[in-house]
């Protein structure tokens, strides 16, 4: 398969064993081939395979073919155009290998079934050492000048640009085949856009628009991702497994070696962090630009661990949306900050997915049995109780600040809930809107719901007002300590 060969010849260049001298022969070629070929396959009898590796000087010189190993695909009608990655593998005195003078092509062409595409590249280099102890580069930087894709298909097309990334990775030692990673990646300019027409509705009514167009901007960005103790060569060992059992029936006859493959990987990892920013970020729509100054994302989450725990968060900053899309009396109304967030907790994932290996059996369909699936439940919720807990997020506008936090915890009968939100700035918009309210039928009704809130919070010293809204596990719901009816 293509996937398959294109990740494993990633993991094969990094798992060239320190076993092989750290002179260069053809010896050594031939070692380095059979460690490709574990994670990519050999080839039949009679043909060439898609990985090579020649003595070149005082370096190897590895090559792979990408249209070989897409050539699986061309039954389910995926065609890709010749295209060759090539790179220089060279051996140190400690046991690590030096990457570098890699090529990617500049421009690459595949089909799949309606879709055609071509990508285009400049200015690739990547540089780095692999340590195949921890099986991880212990350093690596990628760069490229310039990329951007095109996919054209039936209903329209949709294109992307990218300009001056740069990719800096470090791995520091846990243990033998394990390592703590961080990928700092940093981009300039960016677009994609989207040309599209709309499809028939379910009803076979005629669509709101017959046309989707708009175009996402931006003028840089920034992406981290870490990883807590990657048990990298557990995963490598598991590829390298299916990559010697090709079949369903070669699976299910060594399923006792899969099964200690899949344990031997937990946890995976043990925690992991993903963050990106957009700067300048615009999307150009046919009612107008939407705009942010800046725009965040983040994840936490723990590998397959007891105490799991998963977090994400948003952060917008500087929005600004079409005159056109809002009255007069609303722009004060639109946020310009927004921050908002959840976790959960109470899982322990370790339990659940060691339930499902032992039951785990590819010669059954579903390969994991129902009768399993409470079993399997009930080790998951071990950790609990399962607790979703709101983030502190804040909503910024010209006339309100709000802001809130609290938790929901998987109880019996019904969930326990607990959320504190406070508001500053209510007179302000209750101002503006009475204001507004003379012209205005829908000021006139925003008034009525917004004063009753208020009076339903809680005035504090500094002109804020808060409400602590409760949820027992009976269902009776209180605000400030007032009951306002079980749900």
């Amino acid at each position: 398969m293509f996937t398959k060969s294109l990740l494993g010849i990633g993991a094969a260049v990094l798992l060239a064993q320190p076993a092989i001298s750290a002179e260069v022969t053809s010896d050594g070629a031939n070692a380095l081939l059979d460690t490709f070929q574990r994670y990519v396959g050999k080839p039949a009898a009679g043909e060439t395979g898609t990985v090579a590796v020649k003595v070149d000087g005082e370096t190897y010189l590895v090559s792979f073919d990408l249209q070989k190993a897409a050539k699986p695909l061309e039954t389910l009608g995926v065609k890709l155009d010749p295209a060759v990655i090539s790179f220089h593998l060279t051996p140190q005195d400690d046991g690590t290998w030096r990457v570098g003078d890699a090529t990617f092509p500049e421009q690459l062409q595949y089909e799949l079934p309606g879709q055609k595409t071509t990508y285009s590249a400049g200015g690739f280099k990547f540089e780095g050492i692999y340590d195949p102890k921890i099986a991880t580069f212990t350093e690596a930087t990628v760069k490229l000048a310039r990329y951007a894709t095109e996919s054209v298909m039936a209903n329209g097309s949709v294109s992307a640009e990218m300009a001056d990334i740069s990719n800096d990775n470090k791995a520091t030692t846990v243990a033998d085949g394990v390592a703590t990673l961080h990928v700092k990646e940093m981009f300039g300019a960016f677009s994609e856009a989207f040309n599209l027409s709309a499809p028939p509705s379910a009803s076979g009514a005629s669509p709101i628009t017959k046309q989707l167009s708009f175009t996402l901007k931006g003028r840089s960005g920034t992406g981290d991702i870490g990883l807590d103790a990657m048990h990298g060569q557990a995963l490598l060992d598991l590829w390298a497994f299916f990559v010697a059992h090709p079949s369903q029936q070669q699976i299910v006859d060594a399923t006792s070696e899969l099964k200690g493959l899949l344990s031997a990987a937990i946890p995976v990892f043990d925690k992991a962090e993903v963050g990106a920013t957009l700067e300048d970020v615009s999307i150009d729509t046919a009612v107008g630009s939407f705009v942010l100054k800046g725009l965040g994302f983040s994840f936490s989450g723990t590998g397959v661990t007891p105490q799991a725990h998963f977090g994400m968060n948003w952060q917008a900053n500087g929005l600004v949306i079409p005159e056109q899309l809002v009255r007069p009396w609303q722009k004060p109304f639109v946020p310009t900050e927004i921050v908002m967030g959840a976790s959960v907790t109470g899982f322990d994932v370790a339990a659940g997915v060691r339930e499902a290996i032992a039951d785990f059996d590819p010669a059954k369909t579903p390969p994991i049995s129902p009768e399993a699936d409470a079993k399997i439940g009930a080790a998951f919720k071990q950790g609990g109780p399962i607790k979703v807990t709101v983030e502190p997020g804040r909503l910024v506008s010209e006339l309100v600040e709000i802001d809130w936090s609290g938790d929901v915890t998987v109880t019996e009968p019904k969930p326990t809930v607990k959320l504190t939100v406070t508001a500053k700035g209510l007179d302000r918009a209750l101002d503006a809107l009475q204001a507004a309210a003379a012209t205005d039928q829908f000021a006139a009704q925003a008034i009525v719901g917004l004063a009753n809130a208020k009076r339903m919070g809680k005035a504090g010293a500094d002109g804020a007002t808060s409400w602590l809204i409760e949820v027992d596990p009976d269902g009776k719901t209180t605000i400030n300590g007032t009951p306002v009816g079980a749900r």
